[in-house]
């Protein structure tokens, strides 16, 4: 009589022989030795000759404070790489895997006295190209062929909280030799001849369904980011001598971001790009000028030179490709202004922008901004902005809700024509304001060098380059809320003030002074002089006119630390005070008998009492 009990087969035998727990040791070990971190899983199922499959899958790496826990992970490995004594994995394949990296705690300073090293600016720059070009070598060197992810979530938490889910994940690395080719105007170009590989190595990744949200937990507006498809390509080649370079290039559509720093809508969707070029060398490190970001149908070339000498020399570059409006306004369509929309435009605008300057000495530097601008307006689009020319009625609004009108003519009280209005106020406000307000067109290239410095420095968008004209525009016609689309949208609208409907200089200083606001509720200079000193604007000393300029950039702040006799108030004003006379003095505004005789008691009106200067004066100059 026949048995029908089936016999084990070879892997079935394999998988429940002393194989599988052994393998399970030696992936334990090599995980641990080569990768520094601790492993834990469950079943391992020889799946094929050369086929792995293990669930579920814990990683620990304690010293990052990060666990990877996995559904299952599928590996194809070579067995001629077995018989050399080490693992090569041809794929992997994951499901369900979920990344958390929390917050590391802090490790209590140690207050022993020990030597301090002091890393130069240099050094923590060239070290920053090593460690990148390092973690890319180290990507090509570690990373299977093929790498597949199923259902893969990461989370950071902690100080910052960041939560990232991608349904699917898809990496290829492969290795060929290139043919002659060229990148030109940021578009491969193959039958160019400018750039000669002669090796390359390259991963390709591509996400489906990616979300991100983000919240950091500080000033900054939670972020989300969706996209249904994005595209990362990474190449490492060699020319035909040696020399290493570095080519990333990105692509995704229709990705819909949600920050109100971007957007004053709840979703900004658009198509974005990037293709870089970079080649570091002994003499230096280098994003080529082929290399090209763009936004929907805008394309800004770029470029980074960085010299290495005894004193550093970075020299940058970002342009515009000279477009039509429409390209703009296609690829903006949150602007306040929907007249913009409904306007007609021939010509195109473009520019070019470049930076250079030491490391070491910020204040060696050359920058320009140079506009392509032929625009012309063929149809204002219902807008028509020449009665900023004639006296007007200036409603404020609180969100949705009027909360004052101004109106810009004699029937006003606290309304003054710019002739009525002090030297000093004047001299005061545009120095502090808009040192160039004469000799621009809207936009100062010093101010915007100056704010890029300033946040470079401080890490974050605390400095602004906005000119009077851009105040005017932003109090007339935007809301208060600070984002990257209002700040397009107030140069455009900048640009047609100063250019299209050609309001004078004047006439837009003498709106900015009569609806500035200085205060809650308090609008104009000369309300506020009224408010602040119980005098007339055109009875302000000198003093008095730097004080109430330090009012302009704080308007919600001032009166409640002046109530308080905050001591911050003290110092920033006495600082703001000196500062801003010193400055006067060396371009001539001021005389050096009017520096000499600036008070630092300030005498407000009645109910504000007096605010005493000298002690922070003294502590500030150490006189």
């Amino acid at each position: 009589m026949q048995s029908n009990v089936t016999k084990p087969g070879l892997l079935t035998k394999l998988q429940t022989s002393s194989v599988a727990r052994s393998l399970k040791e030696k992936i334990l070990l090599k995980i641990k030795s080569r990768y520094r971190i601790s492993a834990d899983f469950g079943i391992v199922s020889i799946t094929s000759i050369n086929s792995v499959k293990i669930k579920p899958v814990s990683l620990y790496n304690n010293a990052r404070n990060m666990i990877c826990e996995t559904g299952s992970i599928q590996v194809k490995f070579s067995w001629y790489s077995l018989l050399k004594g080490r693992i090569k994995l041809i794929s992997v394949k994951i499901s369900d895997c979920k990344i958390v990296i929390n917050k590391r705690e802090t490790i209590p300073a140690n207050t022993t006295a020990k030597s301090t090293v002091v890393i130069s600016p240099q050094d923590m720059i060239r070290n920053f190209y090593k460690r990148i070009s390092t973690r890319v070598d180290i990507a090509f060197e570690s990373i299977p062929p093929q790498v597949n992810i199923e259902n893969l979530e990461i989370i950071l938490s902690g100080h910052k909280n960041v939560q990232v889910k991608i349904s699917s994940f898809a990496l290829n690395k492969r290795y060929y030799n290139t043919a002659p080719g060229s990148h030109q105007d940021g578009r491969f170009q193959p039958k160019g001849i400018a750039r000669k590989l002669v090796a390359e190595k390259q991963l390709t990744v591509d996400v489906g369904n990616f979300t991100m949200v983000a919240d950091l937990q500080t000033d900054t507006p939670s972020t989300t980011v969706t996209a249904k498809q994005l595209t990362f390509r990474l190449s490492r080649g060699k020319d035909e001598n040696n020399g290493i370079s570095y080519d990333l290039e990105t692509n995704t559509h229709d990705l819909t971001l949600h920050n109100s720093k971007v957007s004053n809508q709840q979703a900004f969707t658009c198509d974005l790009g990037l293709m870089l070029y970079a080649k570091p060398d002994s003499e230096g490190f280098h994003i080529d000028r082929q290399s090209c970001f763009h936004l929907n149908n805008l394309r800004f070339p770029f470029y980074l030179d960085h010299f290495y000498r005894e004193n550093d020399i970075i020299e940058l570059g970002v342009n515009l490709v000279s477009c039509q409006m429409e390209d703009i306004l296609k690829s903006f369509q949150d602007f306040t202004t929907q007249s913009l929309y409904r306007s007609s435009f021939s010509g195109t605008l473009g520019f070019f922008s470049r930076l250079r300057f030491e490391l070491t000495n910020s204040f060696k530097r050359e920058f320009e901004i140079k506009l392509d601008n032929n625009l012309r307006i063929l149809d204002h689009g219902g807008a028509d902005y020449s009665y900023l020319k004639q006296p007007f009625v200036h409603n404020v609004y609180d969100g949705d809700i009027a909360v004052k009108s101004i109106n810009l003519d004699s029937g006003n009280s606290f309304f003054l024509p710019l002739d009525k209005i002090s030297a000093d106020l004047k001299k005061v406000i545009i120095c502090t304001e808009d040192p160039h307000y004469y000799t621009h067109k809207g936009i100062d290239s010093e101010a915007i060098f100056l704010a890029m410095a300033s946040n470079i420095k401080s890490r974050k968008l605390s400095r602004g380059a906005s000119t009077i004209t851009m105040q005017v525009v932003r109090n007339l016609f935007l809301y208060h809320r600070k984002n990257f689309q209002r700040k397009i949208e107030e140069v455009i609208l900048t640009w047609y003030l100063e250019e299209v409907f050609s309001i004078g200089k004047d006439r837009i200083l003498e709106i900015y002074l009569n609806i500035i606001e200085l205060g809650p509720g308090i609008y104009g200079v000369q309300e506020a002089a009224y408010f602040y000193f119980d005098k007339p604007a055109n009875q302000l000393t000198l003093t008095e006119s730097l004080a109430l300029a330090y009012i302009i950039p704080r308007p919600k702040f001032f009166l409640e630390a002046l109530k308080m006799n905050s001591p911050k108030l003290r110092k920033n004003l006495t600082a703001h005070i000196l500062h801003n006379s010193k400055v006067m003095l060396k371009k001539d505004i001021i005389s050096l008998e009017e520096f000499e005789n600036i008070q630092y008691k300030i005498t407000f009106a009645p109910s504000l009492g007096e605010l005493n200067l000298t002690e922070a004066e003294a502590a500030i100059t150490g006189s």
